[in-house]
């Protein structure tokens, strides 16, 4: 192996600029004045660069496969979780509760089936376009859970929602909380 390596150096000092521009004008003969080793080293090297000009592109290329692949796997991805999240929504809405009653009657029942009717204050019926039906109402002196069971109790229904709540705490006692609502019902 030394002793290859030491030819090829030599090889590689005998080439000069001379022997190479003469190898440019040398005509139809080809390789010209290039003695047999030179040709040699100068096929060698030609065939080098070629084989590494091949292997950057295939290389260049494998990684836009990979990445291309990627890509294309993380989109399967997000495609399954959307068609995932279809089938829920087409199973809650077959499944889906609608509030037949009136808003202001329901207002009044959730008092009750939460156990907080006597905090409710100020239960006003607003008026609404595009056919809907919007209450406004005060809530006082609540703790946590009763706040997280009258949302619960708005949010069974698909067509009632709510447009705006303000929480505040109480002055007196910061452990209970003041809630301003408005909810809205859309009619069928």
């Amino acid at each position: 192996m030394k002793k290859f390596l030491e030819q090829f150096r030599f090889w590689l000092n005998s080439i000069n600029f001379n022997s190479l521009k003469n190898f440019r004008h040398a005509g139809k003969s080809g390789l010209g004045d290039f003695h047999s080793r030179q040709r040699i080293l100068l096929i060698g090297l030609i065939v080098a660069g070629v084989f590494t000009a091949f292997y950057w592109t295939n290389d260049i290329l494998t990684d836009r496969r990979a990445s291309t692949a990627a890509t294309v796997e993380n989109t399967q991805d997000r495609i399954a979780r959307v068609l995932t999240l279809m089938q829920r929504a087409e199973h809650n809405r077959i499944n889906a509760r609608t509030l037949d009653t009136g808003l202001l009657s329901f207002v009044q029942g959730m008092g009750n089936r939460t156990e907080i009717r006597g905090k409710l204050v100020n239960i006003r019926l607003v008026s609404s376009a595009n056919r809907q039906e919007q209450v406004t109402f005060r809530t006082e002196n609540l703790v946590l859970k009763e706040l997280a069971n009258v949302l619960r109790d708005i949010e069974q229904y698909d067509n009632v929602w709510i447009t705006s709540l303000v929480i505040t705490k109480r002055f007196d006692n910061p452990q209970r909380l003041d809630v301003n609502w408005d909810i809205v019902r859309s009619m069928p």
